[in-house]
């Protein structure tokens, strides 16, 4: 790689992740004006439990303010369903070494696979065109118009298995994927390179997660493979929280020397080169000398921000870095169909109801849930009425397993969509052209106020790059104010 690239890329990651990029001087005296923490930390997800521990062990006193009446932002789980589901943070990768340290530190196990060979299981069952087709039959389907040298692949794992057999992202530098060099294209585009037709790159962005595969940066997947890769050469197989994921955020929390303030949606920051002022829905205000703000970009653009400007690169950012729109529907069926049609638990569909997934409890079995999983622009078919929403999934359970009928109770569904104001979506991702546009601008402070989150984060993804982020901002705080923090894993 030139220097020129190499330099480029340092840039990129000092302006995405090192919140210390704006000046670093000590905090003055507030002036008379009543001061509620050291540092107020906005939001109680993985990313702002981490920087107030962070800055707590500076001995910073520190205050956490979150809009809903739990913590842990998109760490949830159904305690009250079969197995009790996450309807996030679900996988803990072997290579999560901060999440697994927080989780030691608060005295929760983390359960990996048992080392055993995990065996095949056999592919899913595809509804394409009313039909359907067994998961070892698609490579001869009729209805398979993948290019002949990928038809073995399905439309669930075809861009995934690809991105990993050519990947332009250099393996082994965590920071390379933001390379310049890395071609910048749409994942729709480079599956039209790869020869397929606009049938094959519909059926796959059926089922990806993600918006819409037109609008999907190529580098996310590339991203993704890479990080599978290292996770994998650490250990095969993903973790899981003894407990639940949210177990996590509340021990989290639970250990913090002031609770979090909970139920206190913000309205308004006014961050300045002096100090920053949150404005809450319920008139209140809080003040700090700093604040390290967590909100995912598609809650913060709710926000009004007002002090000092953002520069207009990062405001582009705010107002428009995607974030991916997922409904999870948990359903519990009432007796088991598919012991009497022969398909399964698990299917992928071309229809409204898109992917259904059998759950599993901690112990690897059947937890007696189905999880119908809806992406991208189909979220906006999901009826919002229960009453509605039941008669939904009836049907469309209905339409592909008649066996089903009558028999699918709708348990739980949770919307990581647009119209969840604290969250806006599942999570963060670049669309063509992004990395380059704002790509160095949109982690920078905005006057005294540091930015953290997953969509912040450079190195890793998912819960531990929101912990990583965090981990830049509070160091950069407790630089400024003449303190250290004693990390327990080097960022």
């Amino acid at each position: 790689m030139s220097e020129g690239r190499s330099a480029s890329r340092r840039a990129f990651a000092a302006g995405l992740l090192a919140a210390g990029a704006a000046p670093l001087v000590a905090s003055p005296a507030l002036a008379g004006r009543r001061s509620h923490a050291d540092v107020l930390v906005l939001g109680a997800g993985l990313a702002g439990l981490h920087a107030a521990t962070l800055l707590e062990r500076a001995g910073l006193d520190v205050l956490v303010v979150e809009g809903l009446d739990r913590v842990g932002g998109r760490l949830q789980t159904f305690r009250d369903l079969p197995g009790q589901p996450n309807a996030g943070g679900v996988e803990i990768g072997a290579g999560y070494r901060r999440v697994r340290a927080a989780a030691a530190r608060v005295g929760l196990a983390i359960r990996d696979p048992d080392g055993r060979p995990a065996g095949r299981r056999p592919r899913s069952p595809l509804w394409i065109d009313r039909t359907w087709i067994a998961g070892d039959g698609w490579e001869t389907s009729s209805l398979n118009t993948f290019p002949a040298n990928h038809r073995g692949r399905t439309p669930a794992d075809v861009l995934m298995r690809l991105a990993i057999a050519d990947n332009p992202v250099r393996a082994g530098d965590p920071l390379a994927w933001a390379d310049p060099a890395v071609p910048d294209l749409s994942a729709d585009a480079w599956l039209a390179a790869q020869g397929f037709d606009a049938r094959s790159r519909a059926l796959v962005d059926r089922g990806a997660n993600a918006n819409a595969l037109t609008h999907y940066a190529m580098v996310n997947v590339w991203r993704t493979a890479r990080v599978f890769e290292a996770e994998n050469a650490v250990r095969p197989g993903t973790g899981s929280v003894v407990g639940g994921s949210q177990g996590l955020a509340e021990a989290m929390a639970a250990a913090l020397a002031r609770p979090p303030r909970l139920s206190s949606a913000i309205r308004r920051i006014d961050a300045g080169h002096e100090d920053v002022t949150v404005h809450l829905a319920d008139g209140g205000q809080l003040r700090a000398a700093h604040a390290v703000c967590t909100l995912p970009f598609a809650a913060l653009r709710r926000v009004r921000l007002s002090g000092v400007q953002a520069p207009t690169a990062q405001a582009q950012a705010i107002s428009s870095l995607p974030y991916t729109q997922i409904v999870q529907i948990f359903i519990e069926p009432q007796a088991p169909f598919w012991e009497r049609d022969g398909l399964g638990m698990d299917m992928w569909t071309d229809g409204p109801i898109e992917r259904v997934f059998g759950l599993r409890d901690a112990s690897d079995a059947p937890s007696g849930l189905l999880l119908a999983w809806i992406n991208g622009e189909g979220c906006a078919a999901v009826p919002r009425r229960p009453e509605a929403l039941q008669a939904w999934v009836e049907e469309g359970m209905r339409t592909l397993r008649p066996a089903s009928e009558g028999r699918v109770r709708v348990r739980r569904v949770m919307r990581w969509t647009r119209d969840n104001p604290m969250a806006g979506g599942a999570y963060a991702h670049f669309a063509p052209g992004q990395i380059r546009q704002f790509g160095e601008a949109m982690g920078r402070p905005i006057g005294r106020m540091y930015l953290a989150g997953e969509h912040l984060s450079r190195a890793h993804t998912g819960m531990e790059g929101a912990m990583e982020s965090a981990e830049f901002a509070a160091a950069a705080i407790a630089q400024a104010l003449g303190r250290s923090i004693p990390f327990a894993v080097t960022p």
